[in-house]
């Protein structure tokens, strides 16, 4: 899940610079079991299997439209940045006591990282735009000692409203 807030200044008749900054929840469903040992005094229980990541992005953009028309295709490209301030990792209860499994990893985890920003779109009378864009991970988010490392990668879709078009159409 993400959400953003942009805005776009128009340079000339075919660039726009295009900022965003938005919030971003990843995450996934840790599928970890644990084999029960028959004495309830040994058994595991599973608190929180939803991994969950939180981070705050930047995206500075720019959208190149080759010609006007009332529908315009445009292409994207810039750069995010990503800052990775808070998680929820895998929890579970043993004898009593309550451990988070993967509270080293996540805490080792760079807290910035950098992609690049790739897409196409169309617009349409300046009103309605659809664009789809792919973020490759230009940095690592992290790197262990036995040589695990761990990239983003990221393709999205978006419908957006010009509200600014649409008060003055008002």
């Amino acid at each position: 899940m993400s959400i953003y807030l942009n805005g776009e200044k128009q340079l000339s008749k075919f660039f726009s610079f295009r900022p965003e900054i938005g919030y971003i929840e990843k995450g996934y469903i840790d599928t970890l079991t644990f084999p029960s040992t028959g004495n309830s005094e040994y058994d595991v229980e599973i608190i929180n299997n939803r991994i969950k990541l939180h981070n705050l992005s930047l995206n500075l953009s720019v959208k190149f439209y080759p010609y006007e028309t009332k529908l315009k295709p445009y292409l994207i490209a810039g750069f995010q940045g990503n800052y990775f301030f808070k998680y929820r990792g895998f929890e579970f209860k043993s004898r009593g006591v309550i451990s988070k499994l993967d509270k080293p990893t996540f805490d080792n985890f760079n807290k910035f990282s950098l992609n690049g920003i790739i897409g196409i779109g169309l617009n349409y009378n300046d009103l309605f735009y659809i664009d789809v864009e792919y973020q490759p991970s230009l940095t690592k988010i992290y790197t262990s000692n036995y040589g695990l490392r761990v990239w983003e990668r990221y393709v999205g879709f978006t419908l957006g409203l010009n509200i600014n078009k649409l008060i003055d159409r008002g």
